[in-house]
């Protein structure tokens, strides 16, 4: 009997261990599930967070697209105005596209450097400004509002400045607001050329055609320039060909 009692005892005592160490196991295998949930619930809000981070990027670069493609269109309205010789409008570009504030200057407030302008020698104490910028701002309010229209001279070299002269004498007697000539030597047709911007000008245009005809003996040919919407109406570009 007391063999048995002891072997008993052993056994009771072996059971005991056995599910201590059951129950041991248990509670490490719980803590490790739970120490997994909560990684599981860091990575969740880890991914959450860099899902709201590229939303934000996304709609940055969007942004940020539609600014390139503003720009673009910009800067390729302003090629066209530079390339028909419409510095006035590619200014009003720029101030509608808000690139240039309307008082000229650039953000921040400092002095928007003055674009380099040729001069053409007249008589004595006077110097033609050449900017069609310029000329606008020259021309008396009166006239701007009740002239047919206004008519840019360009001239190929100085030695047209006797022609421009009699054109403008011509002109203005006609009723037209003609600025100070532009001085363009590297570039222009090769033949003279009266250029308009909206259908509602043609009549006007060869009117001017006919005015310079009788002046020089040769009328300028009118050309029709398209895709310049937001030249002003009424506005004309007299190309005077080379000397020959």
């Amino acid at each position: 009997m007391t063999e048995l009692t002891a072997f008993e005892a052993s056994l009771a005592r072996r059971s005991r261990r056995a599910a201590f160490v059951s129950l041991g196991g248990f509670v490490i295998v719980l803590l490790a599930l739970l120490a997994g949930v909560l990684e599981i619930q860091k990575l969740e809000e880890r991914r959450q967070g860099l899902q709201s981070e590229i939303g934000g990027l996304t709609q940055e670069r969007d942004k940020l697209s539609g600014e390139v493609e503003s720009l673009k269109d910009t800067q390729d309205s302003v090629a066209r105005k530079l390339a028909a010789n419409d510095l006035v409008t590619a200014r009003e570009v720029l101030v509608t596209q808000k690139r240039l504030p309307a008082d000229g200057r650039p953000a921040g407030g400092a002095e928007r450097p003055a674009p380099p302008a040729e001069t053409v020698p007249v008589p004595p104490a006077q110097v033609i400004p050449l900017s069609p910028a310029e000329a606008v701002r020259a021309l008396p309010a009166s006239s701007r509002a009740t002239a047919p229209g206004r008519v840019f001279v360009q001239i190929r070299s100085r030695e047209q400045w006797a022609q421009y002269e009699s054109c403008t004498r011509a002109l203005r007697s006609a009723g037209f607001a003609v600025p100070k000539p532009e001085l363009i030597a590297d570039r222009g047709p090769a033949r003279d050329e009266l250029r308009y911007f909206h259908d509602a000008d043609a009549e006007q245009a060869r009117r001017i055609a006919g005015v310079v005809r009788s002046v020089l003996g040769r009328e300028p040919v009118t050309v029709a320039i398209r895709g310049y919407d937001l030249v002003p109406p009424r506005q004309f570009e007299l190309w005077l060909a080379p000397a020959q």
